[in-house]
């Protein structure tokens, strides 16, 4: 999925590199967009979304959805919790690197321009199992399951010409869904 690097949740994180907790109702935001839910068919109660820095700049943002609920405790009331956010400010540190590797696959589309085609090789990459993906893959779901979270986003910067995008990886192994 490649949307407007200033849109929803993690394109205002990218934007301002500040960590965004959000409670429940998510999309009392105003900076919550419903994009992600269309595509995914899930809906969105809770989000945690850390930036993911290196050399001084955001390059991505990994974004947590829907804290799942403890025994006995309403869906609403799972709220992501300070011990959360100290956990993801260390995985960042450790994706900065993975998401080195993967803006290099993707270096050549600043020189080339062509939106179509980087989502005909994005496509391409994801069905050919290259192992970037199966790392950002592994790596998204065990972060997922540690922060008892439904679904887990990796929203990384597309620099272009005209405009900056954002791409999302969404991890597999997802739990729930509406």
């Amino acid at each position: 999925v490649v949307g407007e690097s200033g849109a929803g949740i993690a394109g205002h994180v990218v934007r301002t590199g500040l960590t965004a907790v959000v409670d429940y109702p998510a999309n009392d935001n105003p900076n919550f967009s419903t994009h992600c839910d269309r595509v995914t068919g899930h809906a969105t109660d809770t989000i945690l979304c850390v930036p993911v820095m290196y050399r001084g700049k955001v390059h991505a943002a990994i974004a947590m959805y829907n804290k799942i609920p403890e025994d006995g405790q309403e869906s609403q009331d799972a709220v992501f919790t300070g011990v959360d956010r100290e956990f993801m400010d260390l995985v960042v540190k450790e994706a900065a690197g993975l998401i080195r590797n993967c803006e290099a696959h993707f270096e050549w589309s600043r020189v080339a321009g062509n939106a179509m085609l980087l989502m005909q090789l994005t496509t391409l990459f994801a069905s050919s199992e290259s192992d970037v993906y199966r790392v950002l893959d592994v790596f998204l779901q065990r972060v997922r399951e540690t922060l008892d979270a439904e679904r887990c986003t990796l929203f990384m910067m597309l620099p272009n010409k005209s405009t900056d995008s954002l791409w999302a990886v969404f991890g597999s192994g997802e739990q729930g869904g509406n």
